[in-house]
Parts: C-alpha cells; structure tokens; sequence
C-alpha cells in the first residue's frame, strides 16, 4: 500500500472515531450520564472528574491513540468490508467494535455484571446506548469517507 493511502486511511479513522466520540458523548451527557461521575456522590470511585485538566490534556491524545488502533485492526480486512457497501461496511465495522469491543471486552459489559457489585440500571442503559450510537455513527462515517477519498482499498 502506498504512503498516501495509509495516510488518508489513518486519518479517516482518527477524525470518524473524534466525531462519533463526541456525538455519542453529548447524547449521553443529555441523558444524564455525568450523573455517575465524580464528583456526583453516586459516582463510581476509580472514575477521574471530567473536569479535571488531566482528563482533558490526555483526551485527544487517547482518541487518536484508539483510532490508530482500530486502523490497524481493520486494515487486512478492509478492502472486503468496503465492498460491502455503505449501509453493510458500516454495520460490519460498528458491529465488531460493540460486541469485542463492549458487551465481550475484558471490562466490558459481561463482566460489569459478574464483578460490580453495584451497577445502576440507568448507567448500564445510558452506557449501551451511547455504544450502540458511537459504534453506529463511527462505522458509517469511515466507510462513507473511505469511499470519498480512497480509491483503492
């Protein structure tokens, strides 16, 4: 693959995974997810507060970090989820990464239940939700700006 591709490949993903991010993450906001985050008292302990600078200093730096990765991982596989087309591509990519990704993943939602010893319903909704959107908006945009800008896959 020539440097470009990978480039613009790379890119594509860095920007579909920020914007899905934060569109995901201003739906959970509006349903009230910074509710279980400190420093409300029904926060989980081990979380940061949003608002500390920390959290905002690493924030990009993680999600380009993510991205990166989810680059990688999709990239032998990529030239075939693209020639499923758009609506396809997308749920196939979105769908990998909600179900390895959340419900399956070390930490994941399977094992919230198992080890948490509180879980509250509404962050285990809101929190499967936001996934489901991110997963959704993020499938469909890489494959919707794959097709714009990669000629080749």
């Amino acid at each position: 693959m020539k440097p470009k591709f990978l480039l613009t490949y790379f890119l594509i993903f860095i920007f579909s995974h920020i914007v899905a991010y934060f569109f995901a993450g201003i739906i959970s906001n509006a349903l009230g997810v910074f509710a279980f985050y400190p420093p409300s008292p029904t926060a989980l302990s081990y979380l940061r507060n949003p608002h500390d600078p920390i959290v905002w200093k690493l924030m990009f730096p993680a999600q380009i970090l993510r991205a990166s990765l989810y680059a990688i991982v999709f990239l032998p596989l990529f030239k075939w989820i693209k020639a499923q087309g758009q609506l396809k591509g997308g749920l196939i990519i979105g769908s990998i990464l909600f179900f390895i990704g959340y419900v399956a993943a070390s930490g994941g939602l399977i094992e919230h239940e198992v080890f948490f010893t509180e879980y509250p319903l509404r962050f285990a909704l809101i929190s499967l939700l936001e996934i489901a959107t991110y997963s959704f908006v993020f499938g469909q945009l890489v494959i919707k700006l794959t097709n714009k800008y990669l000629y080749e896959a």
